[in-house]
């Protein structure tokens, strides 16, 4: 990241927001749409897209880091990345549920 990135990251960095029911403590990637932040996991990211799956196999050193996880800045509007990662973890959910069933 150029310095002039970082100045932009550091100023706009207020306005950020978490949406709640896409943030897990125990993830370990933060995207961000716009003002939104979403903290997801890098497994299950990788596996249902092919882009965030070459996204997030750049070495951690090289991209910037948000929490101590990995930051993906989007280029899609809030509402379209709340329904992508909405639908990702509604399959993770009700895969997950199903495991569980004896």
């Amino acid at each position: 990241m150029s310095q002039g990135e970082s100045t932009s990251l550091n100023t706009d960095i207020d306005a950020w927001s978490r949406v709640e029911d896409l943030w897990f403590e125990d993830a370990d990637a933060v995207s961000r749409a716009g003002s939104k932040l979403f903290r997801l996991s890098r497994c299950l990211l990788s596996r249902r897209s092919p882009v965030f799956n070459d996204i997030l196999g750049i070495p951690a050193n090289a991209t910037p880091m948000y929490e101590g996880c990995t930051l993906v800045h989007l280029p899609d509007g809030e509402e379209e990345a709340t329904l992508f990662f909405r639908a990702i973890f509604n399959l993770k959910r009700d895969q997950c549920l199903q495991k569980s069933k004896p």
